[in-house]
């Protein structure tokens, strides 16, 4: 389950779910983090798009990879078999912040693109 508390009534509210669900468990793991807008359905369907033009200009239908091994994409800390390593951040799990950086970031690749020119969709 995850729950954004915001007022007195969502927290009671999620105390009573851990409650009773501890009534049927021996434990629960809670994890508390702050809370960061997602992106935007409208930044998800743009950045698509956008990967879509430019893998249909020059040719390369993974261009999405190449774009996510880029410095200005974002990373995140992931541990396998205790390494640690930062990696590329899955699109979906990007913030709206960061969504926005990467469509920035996105048209600047178009323009150093002789010929190229984004879709009017």
């Amino acid at each position: 389950m995850k729950a954004v508390v915001r007022n007195d009534w969502d927290r009671e509210r999620v105390s009573e779910v851990i409650c009773t669900y501890l009534d049927r468990h021996d434990a629960v793991t809670v994890e508390i983090k702050k809370w960061v807008p997602p992106r935007s359905l409208k930044q998800n369907r743009k950045v698509h798009a956008m990967f879509d033009d430019l893998a249909d200009f020059t040719g390369d239908k993974n261009i999405k990879a190449w774009i996510k091994t880029l410095a200005f994409w974002p990373e995140v800390y992931v541990e396998h078999a205790g390494q640690g390593q930062m990696v590329p951040k899955s699109e979906a799990d990007l913030s709206r912040d960061e969504e926005t950086e990467v469509i920035q970031h996105l048209y600047l690749i178009g323009a150093e693109l002789p010929g190229f020119e984004w879709s009017r969709e």
